[in-house]
């Protein structure tokens, strides 16, 4: 018998801040900050956590940058990147947290 229907379990939840809202990520623990920015990108996270990762993806879906987040203070150099919107996903304790973000 054939079925076109799958699904699958990755034990971790996703949850995604439409906008810019700082009063959203401060609910996650999370500060982004500048945004717009001109290349580099402050990720604070106000409590510090293991295992914890970034990807920057272009509105195409392209990974465009990735990397761990060592402590609770992290800066990413978006220097290179071209100018457009983005958007920053953090994972972090099993939970994934989208944002858009701005690179002038």
């Amino acid at each position: 018998m054939y079925s076109d229907k799958c699904s699958a379990s990755y034990g971790f939840s996703v949850f995604t801040i439409s906008g810019f809202s700082v009063q959203d990520l401060d609910k996650y623990g999370i500060n982004i900050y500048p945004n717009p920015t001109s290349g580099r990108l402050n990720v604070d996270l106000i409590n510090s956590v293991e295992n914890a990762s970034y990807r920057i993806i272009s509105i195409s879906g392209k990974v465009i940058d990735e990397d761990s987040l060592s402590n609770t203070k992290n800066i990413i150099n978006l220097s290179s990147v071209h100018k457009g919107l983005y958007f920053i996903e953090l994972k972090i304790n099993r939970q994934i947290v989208v944002s858009r973000i701005i690179i002038e």
